[in-house]
């Protein structure tokens, strides 16, 4: 899979792209159209739009440590001054007599200044936002390591489809032929005609064959476009070869620590963690500081003028300490929430450890079959196009009957779909290995 490998080592990540392109027709080698889908593919770009809101987000969070300034400006026109009866003895007079109390226009202003200074809480929540950044990164380096798998996958599908079809064609021209020599026997009366609508059904299901070869390997390209995000009438031509014998150098061991799936796995479980530190700073108190100055101002005229108002300022600052007594065994109960999602996480990380153990195993086996298997199909399918071309000269020459050239004419047919299908699973057991070793991980976060 060396092609994988090419464009990581490569860094074709973060350099400009020069595709072949002839007139409306765009031809790609398997980099390209990796690198296509990473920059282009909407998805990993969704994703990675994840990471930039995260980082919004810590930069709010981080604004609860800063000074915190608030003004206020008032007017206020007591429009109904209140008044309160008082004994006329106060002022010389008899009876009861109504006083108002206040004046009819007033003027506030103020400035209070806050100032966070000592909670536990923030401190362990900025460690925990650092973790979970880290865990994005890693998501978005799982998305993409999933789509190079993908994108690779599919161009070796299509690959063999052509294949496939190549050789579809081939056998198409050769029962053609049959076709025309068989006609040909037919009408110097050397074999009956039921032979050669016998050759006639083998040629038509060989057309139909081709015809759905052609629209598998169309809906594979259709398929890439999507990944490419490049528009469905776009035409595009894989240009990579299937015969590259060149082989990437496979792990001969498995790279757990690079594993994308495992590496996120641990980071979570130490976010967890970092959740019991914030839910314990419940326990701790919160210190804050705040200053403030007020100016009051009255007069009976509605002024801004100083020499109008009579007036006076009013300041003060200290220190404020809220210290948790009593939540209601809130806090113990998330602290016990928070030990079972732990458990469930290193639960998980167990089972994810015996998945990737498996998985690298299988595509070991997998890959040693089949290149064993390709081998054998290899041989087995010279073996049956030699046999058919004895069998096909001893049909000529009037010597073996229509039934065995039919024989040999189905064997090579499955000879040559058994290599193809060897060839494939030869392929996808070596692009398997290069990801489930931690290969392909250990190559995207090194570029």
């Amino acid at each position: 899979m060396k092609y994988v490998i090419l464009f990581l080592f490569n860094s074709l990540l973060f350099c400009d792209i020069a595709y072949t392109q002839s007139a409306d027709t765009l031809f790609l080698n398997v980099e390209q159209a990796i690198e296509m889908t990473i920059l282009n593919n909407p998805d990993l770009k969704r994703i990675q739009l994840s990471e930039t809101l995260l980082e919004r987000q810590i930069a709010t969070a981080k604004t609860s440590i800063f000074p915190k300034l608030n003004g206020s400006v008032g007017v206020t026109d007591n429009f109904a001054l209140p008044q309160q009866l008082l004994p006329g003895e106060v002022f010389g007079q008899e009876g009861q007599i109504p006083v108002q109390f206040g004046v009819r226009y007033g003027l506030n202003a103020g400035v209070e200044l806050s100032q966070l200074v000592y909670s536990r809480e923030y401190f362990v929540n900025m460690n925990k936002l650092e973790a979970v950044r880290y865990t994005y990164q890693l998501q978005t380096l799982s998305s993409m390591e999933d789509l190079v798998f993908d994108v690779a996958q599919l161009y070796i599908q299509h690959q063999i489809t052509q294949e496939q079809a190549a050789i579809l064609n081939t056998n198409l021209d050769r029962v053609t032929k049959l076709v025309n020599i068989s006609q040909a026997q037919y009408e110097n009366g050397i074999i009956k005609k039921l032979d050669v609508d016998q050759l006639r059904v083998n040629k038509t299901n060989l057309l139909t064959e081709i015809s759905n070869a052609n629209i598998g390997a169309e809906q594979q390209l259709n398929l890439l476009k999507f990944y490419l995000d490049l528009p469905q009438n776009q035409v595009i031509v894989l240009t990579e070869d299937l015969n590259n014998t060149e082989s990437y150098p496979l792990s001969e061991e498995l790279l757990l620590e690079q594993n994308i799936g495992y590496k996120l796995l641990k980071e979570q479980i130490k976010v967890s963690g970092l959740d019991r530190d914030v839910i314990k700073s419940a326990y701790y108190p919160t210190v804050s500081a705040f200053a403030q100055y007020n100016y009051t101002g009255q007069s009976d005229k509605l002024s801004f003028r100083n020499e109008h108002y009579s007036g006076f300022g009013a300041g003060l600052w200290g220190l404020n300490i809220s210290v948790p007594i009593f939540d209601g065994f809130s806090t113990k109960r998330q602290l016990a929430e928070n030990v079972i999602q732990i458990e469930q996480l290193n639960l998980q990380k167990k089972q994810l450890v015996n998945g990737i153990n498996m998985e690298y195993n299988n595509a070991n086996i997998k890959i040693q079959q089949n290149e064993i298997l390709v081998e054998t199909q290899l041989k087995n399918m010279k073996l049956a196009q030699q046999l058919y071309d004895i069998t096909k000269l001893s049909y000529q020459e009037g010597v073996a009957p229509l039934t065995e050239l039919l024989n040999a004419e189905t064997s090579i047919k499955e000879a040559q779909s058994q290599y193809l299908t060897a060839l494939l699973n030869f392929k996808l057991a070596e692009l398997e290995h290069i990801k489930v070793s931690g290969q392909l991980a250990q190559l995207i976060q090194s570029n």
